[in-house]
């Protein structure tokens, strides 16, 4: 047999979805990754673990129940009210490291696609981005994504042997349904002043009524 050095119990069979919000209102895109991930969850006989970060996130976390999650890791803390990617992305990873899911799903939002490849970078992990379709095959996850202004897909295999990472259009899954409220389990963000580099003091909606596209439908 094709033996690989790779150890399969290095990590879990878990799934885990960074659920996205902003001034306490979770992005509707985020929830949408939480259904991508419950198909996968079923073939990989693991569980739907959410992530969020920011602050005063208690009102925020309670969208998380009643999903399909059974978990979900805050990392709430003053410093993480505004989004600055260099925070984010290593609260995010150090989540996903504590978390061991196989495979990581974000919205491809704005900030999904500004964090995925800074956290993809730190873990070490395959990125696919921009994802209409999520599958297994082998044990691995595999994607498909739209090219050429959406006149072709490419597939892209995973290898079985790293962190899957994928972030997933908005609008392609359903809004999440079924389970039960999902457990808290408190995540602590320490400061780096490697992160103080960059600050955001406010967010500023320019352009009128033109949005992302992909924060178009925010709960």
């Amino acid at each position: 047999g094709s033996g690989s050095a790779f150890d399969e119990g290095a990590m879990t069979k878990d799934i885990f979805v960074f659920v996205e919000q902003r001034g306490g209102v979770v992005l509707q895109a985020g929830l949408q990754a939480i259904s991508a991930a419950s198909q996968l969850a079923a073939k990989t006989g693991g569980k739907v673990v959410a992530g969020m970060i920011g602050h005063d996130l208690a009102t925020a976390a309670q969208r998380i129940d009643g999903t399909g999650a059974s978990v979900v890791h805050v990392c709430d803390a003053e410093p993480l009210q505004n989004y600055n990617v260099l925070k984010y992305a290593r609260a995010l990873s150090g989540m996903i490291q504590k978390a061991d899911p196989q495979i990581v799903l974000l919205a491809a939002s704005f900030m999904g696609r500004d964090l995925a490849p800074r956290v993809a970078m730190r873990l070490e992990a395959g990125l696919a981005t921009d994802c209409t379709e999520v599958d297994l095959e082998g044990g691995a996850l595999i994607v498909k994504r739209p090219i050429y202004n959406g006149k072709a897909f490419s597939r892209v295999h995973f290898s079985s042997g790293r962190i899957q990472m994928a972030s997933v259009r908005p609008n392609t899954f359903p809004m999440p349904t079924g389970g039960g409220a999902a457990e808290r389990i408190a995540f602590s963000f320490t400061s780096d002043t490697v992160d103080d580099r960059q600050t955001t003091k406010e967010i500023v909606r320019t352009g009128g009524e033109e949005k992302d596209v992909t924060e178009a439908s925010i709960v």
